[in-house]
């Protein structure tokens, strides 16, 4: 299975990720320590909830 980074925006395959972590009740998976790091620090400016759905991916300036 495929996964998306929300910081860095890199394709991962799910059984290699370096780090993850739970969020509002969704699970988010990182490329690296360094992602998970920027994600903890500010983890709203990387995803946006919207009803009844898991939350998307919000891009920094977008």
């Amino acid at each position: 299975m495929k996964i998306t980074d929300p910081v860095c925006g890199k394709t991962i395959v799910l059984e290699t990720v370096e780090a993850h972590m739970e969020f509002k009740g969704w699970s988010y998976f990182f490329c690296s320590k360094t992602c998970l790091n920027c994600f903890q620090r500010e983890p709203d400016q990387f995803v946006e909830e919207r009803s009844g759905a898991p939350p998307s991916i919000r891009r920094p300036g977008g």
